[in-house]
């Protein structure tokens, strides 16, 4: 049966055919897909037809309001007022947050200096880097030739200055490293196109990083400092908006899936306690939605885990994407139940702020990754880590089995 409504009669030209559109970019700003007659919305794909996104949001962000709960609407179910660029800030702080901390800790070494002395200081460059790099990727993605790359490269000069300025040094230094870290990124990412996902993203990143060191040192200043508005320009600029860092691509590059560029198999949200000093040790109980196979559907889930970390103590609600890198067909609630290892990384200020990363190899050698965000409350360092090894399970006696087997599970 052919569908057949006044927006679809619009979107064809009398002769049956697309018309060539002006712009690739409508309502709301985001990319229009004329030959599937869907809207990229970034983090989720949009049927204009239906008025509803082919997959679920992630989050529930006001629980005492109603259309909320209706996760495939777009913007509370009101475009009119409201709109949603792409509702994934957060990584890009991370991230930011996470280059910063890194240089600064490779320049403290070569210096002979304690690796984490000022970490915190340039965590908070780099995040608030990381923030506005993304937002000038954003407002990029509307233009095209000569003037993107003018744009881009001036924003990320004066984003560099600005943050260079803030750390110490001089606005031209900045200038130059962020300009150049921009347009030796983009040019790395034009020369890789044809190579692999994530040799394209690691040197788009380098060269990006590069540029801006080099840059930085001749304009006498310092190289680390100019590395990370490089890399910080071209990561959360060229790589993320060319789409190589995408959630999607990224996931599906990794599992070989092509189902997880429409997102995830399950998601996890759960209460955690975490506690660490030297050892790590932390529990989690919340609930596991199954979205793929043939058990989809809401199931409880503990979790309890020890491993070894940094000094930090927290209770967080977190969220977790997961992905399997098997057949939809043996997607059950139990491929998600079963031991694994994780590593976080927060920023502690009162609040807590943590990124954490899953790993689980299956007995059938395939295995689940999956990556979430926690937000609550700790005390501790501003910046805080721990690996651990853990289990996942429905139910007390699960957890013990899955505990007692050891890693003999992997």
């Amino acid at each position: 049966m052919k569908l057949k409504t006044k927006w679809t009669d619009t979107w064809r030209a009398n002769s049956g055919t697309s018309p060539t559109p002006l712009f690739d970019r409508g309502f709301t700003g985001h990319e229009h897909l004329d030959g599937f007659q869907l809207i990229n919305m970034n983090g989720r794909i949009y049927d204009p037809v239906v008025s509803r996104m082919l997959a679920p949001d992630n989050f529930v962000q006001t629980p005492d309001f109603s259309q909320n709960f209706n996760r495939y609407s777009y913007a509370l179910n009101n475009p009119l007022k409201y709109t949603d660029p792409d509702g994934e800030i957060i990584i890009p702080v991370l991230i930011g947050a996470g280059i910063g901390v890194l240089t600064n800790g490779i320049s403290n070494s070569i210096n002979n200096r304690p690796f984490f002395e000022n970490a915190g200081e340039d965590a908070l460059i780099g995040g608030m880097s990381g923030a506005f790099s993304f937002g000038i990727g954003q407002v990029a993605t509307g233009m095209s030739g000569i003037g993107k790359v003018a744009f881009q490269t001036l924003a990320h000069g004066h984003l560099g200055g600005t943050m260079t300025s803030m750390n110490g040094g001089t606005y031209g230094q900045g200038f130059l490293s962020g300009a150049a870290g921009s347009i030796i990124g983009g040019g790395a990412s034009s020369l890789l196109q044809k190579s692999g996902l994530a040799m394209r993203a690691a040197g788009t990143v380098t060269a990006g990083a590069l540029a801006g060191g080099v840059g930085a040192e001749i304009a006498g200043g310092n190289f680390w400092d100019g590395a990370r508005n490089g890399a910080i320009s071209a990561g959360l600029n060229h790589a993320v908006h060319s789409g190589m860092f995408g959630e999607g691509l990224m996931m599906s590059a990794i599992t070989g899936r092509t189902r997880h560029l429409f997102g995830p198999d399950a998601i996890v949200t759960t209460a955690s306690l975490n506690g660490s000093a030297g050892v790590n040790v932390g529990a989690e109980t919340g609930g596991l939605e199954v979205l793929r196979g043939s058990e989809t559907g809401w199931y409880p889930i503990n979790d309890v885990s020890s491993g070894v970390g940094l000094l930090d103590i927290s209770l967080s609600l977190e969220v977790t994407k997961l992905y399997y890198s098997g057949s939809v067909r043996n997607i059950y609630a139990n491929t998600f139940y079963g031991n694994r290892w994780e590593g976080n990384f927060s920023f502690v200020a009162g609040g807590s702020v943590g990124l954490n990363v899953i790993y689980s190899r299956l007995p059938s050698k395939e295995f689940v990754v999956g990556y979430g965000i926690s937000y609550g409350i700790g005390a501790g360092p501003m910046f805080s880590g721990n690996i651990n090894w853990g289990a996942s399970g429905g139910n007390a006696k699960q957890l013990r089995d899955l505990i007692n087997s050891g890693l003999g599970g992997y």
